[in-house]
């Protein structure tokens, strides 16, 4: 019983996904298909589970695609701003608790690229089969990428994540990790499929040095805040103050997920506020502490390769 109901979860989810890619479409909003099916059924035998959709949505069209998806009355907005829930993403929910990713950019990718991320995705897009319909998703080579990234993104911690990539380091033939490079060195991520690989094997890479100081940090195990802080640093200086006002005060919807009790209660808002403060403020030792450490360390050497 518990396995049928696992199958139509699946397929109420991979509806959802078909429905969202029909709006869409109509709505002349290019987006491709991430993850979840794609990376459940080349990977698993049985199909993996996978509990949300993932769309990666054509740059400057991401307000319009979220107001298109609601009006289709598939998902509604939880009154955040794009990127709070991840930077790289805008959440919705739908009528059946299933989120709705709708991607900005792919993970550690920062959103000033996504334009180039469309351009060199744009030759890996083929047609999925779902349900009823083929939507755009990614090719093989393309998928290895987003693998890797979401494996540096969550760290080895997440087995899920880790299991995927191994999984496709024996799957895909060399010539398609051949490709998977050329499309990260279009989009300026040389040396983040050395460090994914490195991260799986649960090794510090000879080209730790070369790459940027967020993936390090996520490479050698660093808290959460310092991956957050070393971007901030990388941000142009007349863009800091506005992503310290984001990062300290998020939107209301942001703070009724994260403390949903405490945001209900009277001045409960500015209580949540109080707190998520205080715990930026304890979190700021350990992290330039992190930074320091990790920028100390030196190395270089040959690529790492599957």
């Amino acid at each position: 019983m518990a396995d049928l109901e696992n199958v139509a979860r699946q397929i109420q989810i991979d509806l959802l996904a078909e429905a969202c890619c029909s709006a869409l479409r109509e709505a002349r909003i290019g987006h491709i298909l991430l993850k979840g099916p794609t990376t459940a059924r080349w990977l698993y035998d049985p199909p993996r589970t996978y509990v949300d959709v993932d769309l990666l949505i054509e740059p400057g069209r991401m307000g319009h695609a979220a107001v298109t998806v609601e009006a289709a009355g598939l998902g509604s907005e939880l009154h955040e701003r794009p990127g709070e829930e991840a930077s790289h993403s805008h959440v919705l929910l739908s009528r059946l608790g299933v989120e709705i990713d709708l991607h900005l950019t792919l993970p550690m990718v920062n959103v000033g690229q996504s334009r180039e991320v469309w351009r060199a995705l744009q030759p890996h897009v083929v047609n999925f089969k779902l349900v009823d319909e083929d939507v755009p998703a990614l090719d093989v080579p393309a998928r290895c990428l987003v693998l890797a990234l979401h494996c540096l993104a969550s760290g080895a911690e997440t087995p899920k994540v880790v299991e995927d990539l191994r999984r496709a380091r024996d799957r895909a033939e060399r010539t398609d990790w051949e490709d998977a490079e050329t499309i990260a060195e279009a989009i300026g991520l040389n040396g983040y499929l050395n460090a994914a690989f490195a991260l799986l094997d649960g090794t510090i890479p000879e080209v730790l040095s070369l790459l940027p100081l967020d993936v390090r940090l996520r490479l050698v195990g660093a808290p959460g805040s310092s991956f957050q802080l070393a971007r901030l640093r990388e941000l142009p200086t007349r863009l800091v103050p506005a992503a310290l006002w984001r990062e300290a005060f998020p939107s209301r919807g942001f703070m009724q997920r994260q403390q949903p009790d405490l945001v209900r209660e009277r001045l409960g808002l500015a209580r949540a506020y109080a707190r998520r403060l205080r715990f930026l403020a304890l979190q700021l030792p350990e992290a330039v502490r992190a930074m320091r450490a990790v920028e100390r360390h030196g190395g270089h050497g040959d690529n790492v390769r599957p």
